[in-house]
């Protein structure tokens, strides 16, 4: 449109000089509610693999939480808000592998709708795919490892979803951040 203004494209902000605490404080609460979470599990689950492995998640959970206040902004470039954020998604799937029940899976996978939400607001398109495609092919890949939905169908419909609320979130952060260049 010639009548609208063009402006020049600006870097998008990756450190925490550019960004501040706030993607670093979010995503580090995030962790440490999911290892309070994974612990919560581990309480009322029976004894045996499924427990230990809620107990592992728990403290490793409480670790990225640590990580990702203390450490990561110190890392150039949002790599520290990156590498967290994909450790954490890579723990999350595999944990899906040892869920023996439905109702454990879709709460697993409702968190990892919480991932994509934080990664489309946060994270540069670029990076942004990266995420995605570890969270898309992790589920599809743990659900074909280890089943326990009705139908496999259910799993596709997670990861449209997933996808699609992932990408509606980038590309309206985009937009804020583009208006917010202009006024």
């Amino acid at each position: 449109d010639p009548a609208r203004p063009s402006f020049p494209a600006t870097k998008v902000p990756q450190s925490v000089e550019d960004v501040g605490r706030t993607p670093y404080a979010i995503l580090a609460s995030i962790q440490g509610l999911a290892a309070v979470f994974a612990g919560l599990y581990a309480v009322v689950t029976e004894p045996g693999p499924l427990r230990n492995t809620d107990i592992v998640v728990a403290v490793l959970l409480a670790a990225f939480a640590a990580f990702t206040w203390f450490v990561a902004p110190r890392i150039r470039d949002g790599w520290g808000l990156g590498w967290s954020l994909g450790l954490t998604e890579a723990i999350t799937l595999l944990g899906m592998l040892v869920i023996d029940t439905a109702e454990g899976q879709m709460t697993v996978s409702l968190g990892l709708v919480l991932f994509g939400v934080f990664a489309g607001y946060f994270r540069p398109r670029p990076r942004l795919f990266a995420h995605l495609l570890l969270l898309t092919g992790g589920l599809a890949i743990t659900a074909a490892i280890n089943p326990h939905l009705s139908s496999n169908v259910t799993y596709a419909v997670v990861i449209f979803i997933l996808t699609g609320i992932t990408l509606m979130v980038s590309s309206l952060a985009q937009k804020q951040r583009e208006l917010a260049m202009r006024d």
